[in-house]
């Protein structure tokens, strides 16, 4: 993040906290909460904007043959049948589509030194 400045402090599940914006690949694209008294990141939004260049470069790198070839080679390993590794690569041919989108972490509890649980890790 560069070009960071400060915004009005703000209230994030109960805690007091720095609101601070600043520049990613886009401008004003990061916003990050960061509580005042443990300095520990209470919230974060991240925007992804995919330009129409960004497709063209996209479609671009996967429709090289050295691409085809690793990806049908990283499929076939996960066990993908034939009927879907063409399918995903008919797919794809169709190219990308302009978005933008917005990740917001919000985190409400914080633990520090504790123990992960593994329930945690699984989709």
């Amino acid at each position: 993040m560069t070009e960071m400045r400060f915004l009005p402090e703000d209230l994030v599940n109960g805690a007091e906290c720095f609101h601070i914006i600043g520049n990613g690949q886009h401008s004003d694209d990061t916003k990050v909460w960061i509580e005042k008294n443990t300095f520990f990141v209470r919230r974060l939004e991240e925007k992804t904007i995919t330009t129409v260049e960004d497709c063209s470069r996209m479609l671009e790198e996967t429709q090289s043959e050295q691409h085809k070839k690793l990806m049908i080679k990283e499929m076939k390993k996960a066990g993908l049948s034939s009927d879907l590794i063409e399918f995903t690569l008919t797919e794809l041919a169709k190219g990308f589509q302009p978005s933008t989108s917005c990740d917001i972490y919000n985190y409400q509890i914080i633990n520090v030194n504790q123990p992960i649980d593994d329930a945690l890790f699984t989709a």
